[in-house]
């Protein structure tokens, strides 16, 4: 099993994170930890950002 962490810039933006979800969007077997994204950790943003990316 692999362990895959994202955060900062990789997940900063929606098109960031889209391409984060492409790598992790297999049927192998993971665990995927995503930590703050760039300048912030405002659970909010967050928040809204993955339901730019999910919808």
């Amino acid at each position: 099993m692999n362990v895959l962490k994202f955060g900062g810039t990789s997940i900063a933006t929606a098109e960031r994170f889209k391409a984060v979800a492409k790598l992790v969007s297999d049927d192998e077997n993971k665990i995927v930890v995503l930590s703050a994204m760039s300048g912030t950790t405002i659970v909010a943003h967050c928040g809204s950002l993955i339901s730019k990316v999910c919808i």
